[in-house]
Order: structure tokens, then C-alpha cells, then sequence
């Protein structure tokens, strides 16, 4: 796949794609990944390929900075929708080719997203290149 593919595809997904991917096995996999995550109070943290907000919507701690980027605005649209009284920022972003500095983020998460970008393996360097040293980075592929 490409990106243009992808926003082609992910502009059709997104109306139902809660339905779909937000419940079941899927659910459960996002549930067991954030079981596992304890973030510190006032961290950075950057999603990566958020989709809708799935796992926005797992998060317990809201002391946080967020950050959301996601490649489809279609699907960011359908994530702001959820969280629009938050202050998390939305943005239009290739995983591939992130516009932070290095060791910008405390927390780095990833949900899904390795299995839909053109290069996983450029994604995944990327995720490595901004999280903080001592930071942490979770990527799931379920």
C-alpha cells in the first residue's frame, strides 16, 4: 500500500470503522495494551496512526500533553469529533516522516499502525527517533 491508497481507503473506513475495529478482539488488544502502560503525570505523549480515537478513549490519566497524528482526515475528523472539548492536538501527519525534533515526546504509542503504512520499518524509526531516551515507545500489531 501507499499513502495515497491509504487515504483513499481510510476516507470509506471511517464512518463505520468503530463498529468494526473499536469492539471485539481488537478492543481487547487495545485494552491489554494500555493495562500495561502507567504514564506519569504532565508527560508528552504522541499517538501515531490515531484513526479515531479508539484508543484516546483508554486513557485514565488525563494529566497529560497529547499529541495525535494520523494520515487520513477523515479519521482525525471522526477523532476530533470525540474529543473536541479536550485539549489534545490533531494533526495531519505521515508516521513515516514525523515533523517533531528528536526526543520530543515522554511516550510514544502505536496501535495498528505497522500494518498499514508503506514502510513499517521507517515508521517504526521514526517512533524511535522522537520518544525521549529515558522514554518509553508501545506498539501494537494485533
Amino acid at each position: 500500500m501507499n499513502n495515497s491508497w491509504n487515504k483513499v481507503i481510510y476516507k470509506f473506513w471511517s464512518p463505520v470503522y468503530d463498529k468494526i475495529f473499536n469492539s471485539h478482539l481488537f478492543l481487547d488488544a487495545r485494552k491489554r495494551m494500555f493495562e500495561e502502560l502507567d504514564f506519569h503525570d504532565h508527560a508528552k505523549v504522541l499517538f501515531v496512526g490515531v484513526g479515531t480515537g479508539a484508543e484516546l478513549e483508554l486513557i485514565k490519566n488525563l494529566d497529560l500533553e497529547i499529541t495525535a497524528i494520523d494520515l487520513s482526515a477523515d479519521m482525525l475528523k471522526k477523532a476530533m469529533g470525540k474529543f473536541d472539548d479536550a485539549s489534545i492536538s490533531f494533526l495531519e501527519m505521515d508516521a513515516q516522516h514525523m515533523e517533531f525534533a528528536n526526543e520530543s515526546f515522554d511516550y510514544v504509542v502505536g496501535s495498528l499502525v505497522l500494518s498499514v503504512v508503506p514502510d513499517a520499518n521507517e515508521c517504526l524509526r521514526e517512533m524511535i527517533r522522537v520518544v525521549k531516551g529515558e522514554g518509553m515507545f508501545k506498539v501494537d500489531t494485533t
